[in-house]
């Protein structure tokens, strides 16, 4: 919030928000790789998904008044909603809870976790050669005993880890992040919801071509509010919708 004090030309565009509980491995990632292009000004937060669901153990968040909107509503959550269990993940789940409401769902996306939320566990760490860090999310008490070696590790084999940005398999997995979100953002351009999440004039058609079609677009459209992580998903929705749309189009001829 500090950053909002100072003047428009010299605060910071955007914040990355990591957990105490984390190692930086490469830091030849640039943070700015995965920030969203020109043409997703309306998107304001960036956060990590699998399938257990968003961890805000680290994100990014735009400097603006939004930011400063939601995260004062965060902090509030034990006075506005004291039926949440905040005792585990407190910031995580209260986040949660303001996804919810639309004013700020509208401005989220997610993205893939292991691109800079990789979890350490006793069993098989996550975390690999080029990997921006690893976060020791859920040790606790271990956490000092679990740290050490990893640091020992990155101190004695610095180029086991340091790889050059090129190197790695982010680039690729950002740019087709990015273009199938674009292209979804195409398809649903004249797209607008109801409550019940279906699209003006289309389910009363006796076609069945358009009714799937409308169907399909509901159903891009809710990924990419909660899944656009998962880009083997919003790609074969995106196909989906290409190849019903193609079909309407050709009924119409």
């Amino acid at each position: 919030m500090g950053e909002m004090t100072k003047d428009a030309d010299k605060r910071a565009e955007w914040i990355f928000w990591l957990d105490a509980d984390t190692i930086v491995l490469n830091p030849e990632i640039p943070k700015t790789l995965f920030l969203p292009p020109e043409d997703f000004a309306e998107v304001y937060f960036l956060g990590p998904k699998d399938w257990e669901g968003f961890n805000a153990g680290g994100f990014f968040i735009r400097v603006n008044d939004w930011s400063i909107k939601i995260l004062t509503e965060v902090m509030a959550v034990p006075l506005l909603k004291p039926e949440i269990d905040l005792k585990y993940n407190a910031v995580t789940n209260a986040m949660k809870w303001a996804f919810t409401k639309p004013e700020y769902r509208d401005h989220v996306l997610y993205q893939p976790r292991r691109w800079y939320n990789d979890f350490r566990s006793n069993e098989s760490p996550e975390a690999e050669s080029g990997s921006l860090l690893v976060h020791f999310d859920g040790t606790h008490d271990e956490n000092s005993r679990a740290i050490e070696p990893w640091l020992d590790a990155i101190e004695q084999r610095p180029s086991d880890w340091q790889v050059p940005v090129q190197d790695t398999s982010f680039p690729g997995e950002v740019e087709k992040y990015w273009r199938n979100l674009r292209i979804a953002k195409m398809e649903l351009e004249h797209f607008i919801p109801h409550e019940t999440d279906e699209p003006e004039g289309k389910w009363d058609s006796d076609d069945k071509d358009m009714v799937a079609l409308a169907a399909a677009r509901v159903n891009l459209w809710w990924a990419v509010r909660e899944e656009a992580q998962d880009s083997k998903l919003i790609e074969s929705l995106l196909q989906e919708n290409e190849e019903l749309r193609k079909k309407t189009e050709h009924s119409e001829i």
